[in-house]
């Protein structure tokens, strides 16, 4: 519950640029997107789990490794949509995206173009989620970043269940 907690708090925080329309917006974007695709709520959470433990994964990946780099700018990049789509597929390594493909492919029955799609517009969604936390004056922490990379795996809710409950919260 960490990840859901940290969303309300930073939704009631003025110095974060989370607010509740930021986070309609989002939730709003993915449901639109899942219909477009076809998905049910259930497979919509499955969906948006699945990218999101990618998206884990590779972050912690990067921002650990040999050539650490700064997340929230990276994240806050991709949130106010001055990144490009390039810098979006070097998020994922390649052999990642195929095995990720590989799994919605199955698991849903879309087609490889199809789940390329999905995954390509859902993790912008995803990363400007991770962003509602970041600061409004642009210094400080991420609270949400910080719980969503947290690898010890200590019982907080996953991306997919952080919709769910934002779904919950919004009355949508």
């Amino acid at each position: 519950m960490g990840l859901i907690f940290d969303v309300l708090s930073t939704i009631n925080d003025p110095k974060k640029v989370a607010s509740v329309e930021s986070l309609g917006g989002i939730y709003d974007g993915i449901q639109q997107l899942a219909g477009n695709h076809g998905l049910n709520s259930a497979a919509t959470q499955s969906v948006v789990s699945s990218v999101g433990d990618q998206l884990r994964t590779s972050l912690q990946k990067q921002a650990t490794g040999g050539n650490a780099v700064d997340l929230a700018g990276l994240i806050g990049k991709f949130a106010t949509g001055s990144s490009t789509g390039a810098s979006l597929q070097s998020l994922i390594p390649d052999s990642a995206q195929q095995l990720l493909l590989k799994g919605l492919t199955d698991k849903l029955g879309l087609s490889s173009t199809g789940a390329l799609g999905l995954v390509g517009s859902l993790a912008p969604l995803l990363l400007k989620f991770l962003n509602l936390g970041a600061s409004s004056q642009g210094v400080g922490s991420n609270p949400i970043l910080t719980t969503f990379l947290d690898s010890n795996h200590d019982g907080n809710v996953d991306l997919g269940d952080a919709l769910k409950f934002a779904g919950r919260f919004l009355s949508r």
